[in-house]
């Protein structure tokens, strides 16, 4: 009897080769695959190395849950489909119908290194296209017609609309926006400032480094979120822990950074505004309705035929030597979710069709036919924001107290102590609470804060052990399970509030109000911003202070 030595085998047909050159182009054809769900297909990846912004692309293939191969394996090989999201010669090497796409929003920039054509936007250029005497890919995917124009006469013929799986994707998970607020802590009386920078020459970040620290130092941070999105490439070059150190002090104060893998698109959808670039998360972020701010324009590495030289034509700039606060404030108020839908509509063609039109592309390269299941739209992800390790818990508060006969009304603004002094915001008080562990804050401290007071008991014995604890306090607060009570140093004066307001709008609220010596009689009522009207009462001969 003969003995089968090879063993059962699975075979899968067809087989799909990705072409990964760096992180940004294999997040792109991540996004392609889903579109590719009811087929069962054998994927392999390859590295087109070279790129400098290559770092980390072996452990993000494997996070994936890919296969990698080497080249000369995938130069051996015949494909069913090779799908790349960037271009030039070398993927003439691979055998098989080829789909090549951008990896962004369409093709707007001039980078003569890789076209050698100064008026050639990357990824449309004959360099990058021909090899051989051929356009060794069988499709070139547009986001739109108007760049068959820009185009390479030779690759025209094989040039076909698609679309923009990434623009489809958001503008489907609008809907989600409240979900992905929540979720980086924003709610309707909070404003999500979201700073997007590219990663070149041209960019935010190498342009004006310090605009997300002025913009989380002077924004109050019970008003207003920053939260900061990156190019993959300067994660490459700086790296996650480089970031984290240069960014330390913002991260503390309460920046809010999203990594490549963690959801950019749905930063862009929660925001309220965003300051930008001529970077392609600037572009879809305006192009999903969110007013636009640009710091820096991408000067002559833009290409002035596309679309987003449009855009840059019609935002509006930001004045860095101006209030920042101030534009931030009235680009929310004037928000007009259709100001850039025609350069959105000039960038973006067959909307809301791209991924079904990926489905029957790469089917039919593949010699398959579509399955017969409707293609299923999945939203975008939650986002997954890095915080600071440790959030300092000192801040600047500045309150100013309007008493009108019938309605007391006080403005409070909170100011991260660790981006503000007192020299920075003058009139202004240092509140902490008793987790800091900064001794600038400590020492100097006015109103002081525990948040978990426990019972009126344990609040009680806190209050006498804090005015020895902390002897320049003015004011110790204790957040119990249901009430915030105030203890003012040394006249003995304790304030029981109802709950809910924020314990620290309402102690600031409360600190100016006596030092301003508007009199605290047995009851006052105080409207704090937004939040409505707030009973605080005198409940000194209910809760002594005596020591035991």
């Amino acid at each position: 009897m003969k003995i089968d030595t090879q063993g059962p085998t699975f075979h899968f047909d067809p087989r799909l080769l990705l072409v990964a050159r760096n992180l940004t182009s294999l997040n792109r054809i991540g996004t392609v695959l889903k579109a590719l769900t009811s087929t069962w297909w054998s994927i392999d990846v390859v590295i087109d190395e070279g790129s400098q912004y290559a770092d980390g692309l072996d452990e993000r293939i494997r996070e994936l849950g890919f296969r990698r191969i080497g080249w000369e394996q995938a130069r051996a090989g015949t494909w069913s489909v090779i799908l790349a999201a960037h271009v030039n010669g070398k993927l003439a090497e691979l055998t098989g119908p080829m789909l090549v796409v951008a990896h962004g929003a369409g093709y707007n920039r001039r980078v003569f290194s890789s076209t050698h054509d100064p008026q050639s936007s990357a990824g449309l250029s004959c360099h990058e296209l021909v090899a051989g005497g051929r356009v060794f890919a069988q499709v070139i995917g547009l986001s739109h017609e108007e760049q068959r124009s820009r185009l390479c006469p030779a690759a025209r013929p094989k040039a076909m609309l698609i679309g923009d799986p990434v623009f489809d994707q958001m503008n489907a998970s609008r809907k989600r926006r409240k979900r992905f607020r929540r979720i980086f802590g924003v709610d309707d009386r909070r404003t999500l400032v979201l700073v997007s920078s590219t990663w070149n020459g041209h960019s935010l970040i190498e342009n004006h480094r310090d605009l997300v620290r002025r913009l989380v130092a002077e924004l109050p941070r019970h008003q207003y979120q920053v939260v900061l999105v990156l190019h993959v490439n300067v994660w490459t070059k700086v790296t996650r822990a480089g970031l984290e150190m240069a960014l330390g002090h913002e991260l503390a104060a309460g920046l809010l950074i999203v990594p490549p893998e963690g959801s950019w698109q749905a930063a862009a959808i929660a925001a309220d505004v965003i300051i930008g670039d001529h970077g392609s998360v600037t572009f879809y972020t305006a192009s999903v309705g969110v007013p636009l701010l640009l710091a820096t324009d991408g000067s002559t590495e833009v290409d002035p035929a596309s679309p987003i030289a449009d855009l840059r034509d019609e935002a509006d700039r930001l004045d860095l030597a101006a209030d920042l606060r101030v534009q931030i404030d009235s680009a929310v108020q004037r928000r007009d979710e259709d100001r850039f839908a025609a350069a959105a509509d000039r960038m973006f063609g067959n909307q809301g069709r791209s991924w079904s039109t990926l489905r029957d592309v790469l089917h039919e390269l593949a010699g398959l036919a579509p399955p017969k299941e409707e293609l299923h739209m999945v939203p975008i992800p939650d986002p997954v924001p890095i915080r600071g390790a440790y959030v300092s818990t000192a801040l600047r508060v500045k309150t100013v107290i309007d008493p009108a006969p019938f309605d007391t009304h006080c403005e409070v603004e909170c100011f991260p102590a660790v981006l503000a002094s007192s020299q920075t915001r003058p009139h202004s008080v240092l509140l902490v609470d008793t987790e800091e562990v900064d001794p600038r804050f400590t020492e100097n401290a006015e109103i002081v804060m525990n948040r978990d007071a426990g019972s009126l008991h344990e609040a009680r014995h806190w209050f006498v052990q804090g005015t020895r604890d902390w002897p320049g306090a003015a004011l110790l607060v204790a957040v119990t399970g249901e009430e915030t009570l105030m203890h003012f140093v040394p006249d003995g004066l304790v304030l029981r509030t109802a709950p809910g307001v924020d314990p620290v709008l309402l102690a600031a609220a409360v600190y100016q109000w006596h030092v301003d010596g508007l009199g605290l009689d047995d009851e006052v009522e105080l409207r704090i911003g937004a939040s409505g009207a707030v009973r605080a009462t005198m409940v000194r001969p209910l809760l002594p202070l005596r020591s035991a």
